[in-house]
């Protein structure tokens, strides 16, 4: 049996600092992937020219703006058996792909893998205000796409990225498979560094919880229906 392809997927805007070492990371790789598309959303700096001088790389522009939009547009022209997800400012480690891959041939009925992560702080001397430093001192479990290794069935079940949401599609696509009892499972090291600094959209915090209120929402209106169905 051969071993299943990885299509790796970035998504970026504007991301000239820090596009080439999130790319490198996945060159880096111990399992080499297919293909990197990196998925951009109208970027005015240097972006396209530097994502594009590194070998595997397929350029993609998004159809309309978010990044839920971005990681659609990757998943949609994926040649992979599976794929696997990065923003341009993050990091995985080099056995990101070999640990994930070798536990999800290992357990077929498990439709995606996640893993924990850590925190990097991108200059030691700046902290960015709505970021807890105690959060630097420990690893997290990584329920996002930027840990997440997927087969395609995975999204032919819980359906594809809210492109209506302008942060939390990450949140709500997991809240989705939470809901539908999707299995998967959970690779306990750490294969993601998450870049810190003073440009993190995750930092918007108004924004954020807005968004996390109506992901909650539609949870609760998912397991209402969902208990009407079973007592009806």
């Amino acid at each position: 049996m051969t071993s299943p392809t990885v299509s790796a997927i970035i998504t970026v805007k504007n991301g000239e600092k820090y596009i080439g070492s999130a790319i490198e990371s996945i060159l880096r790789q111990e399992y080499p992937p297919l293909e990197i598309l990196v998925v951009d959303d109208s970027s005015t700096d240097d972006t396209l020219n530097i994502a594009g001088s590194f070998p595997k790389v397929q350029l993609l522009e998004r159809t309309r703006p978010g990044i839920g939009n971005g990681w659609n547009t990757g998943i949609k022209n994926a040649s992979g058996d599976l794929v696997a997800f990065l923003t341009h400012d993050d990091l995985w480690t080099a056995n990101k792909l070999k640990v994930q891959v070798a536990a999800i041939e290992t357990d077929r009925e498990k439709l995606f893998a996640v893993s924990r992560f850590e925190y990097f702080l991108e200059d030691e001397n700046y902290i960015p205000s709505g970021f807890r430093p105690n959060l630097l001192s420990e690893s997290h479990l990584g329920l996002t796409p930027h840990t997440l290794l997927a087969s395609p069935e995975a999204f032919d079940t819980v359906g594809l990225f809210d492109e209506d949401l302008s942060t939390g599609e990450d949140t709500d696509w997991f809240s989705r498979a939470k809901d539908l009892e999707v299995p998967y499972l959970i690779v306990p090291q750490v294969l993601l560094k998450v870049r810190i600094h003073k440009s993190n959209t995750s930092l918007n915090t108004q924004e954020n919880d807005q968004n996390l209120l109506e992901i909650i929402k539609r949870s609760i209106e998912r397991k209402k229906a969902k208990k009407a169905s079973t007592n009806g």
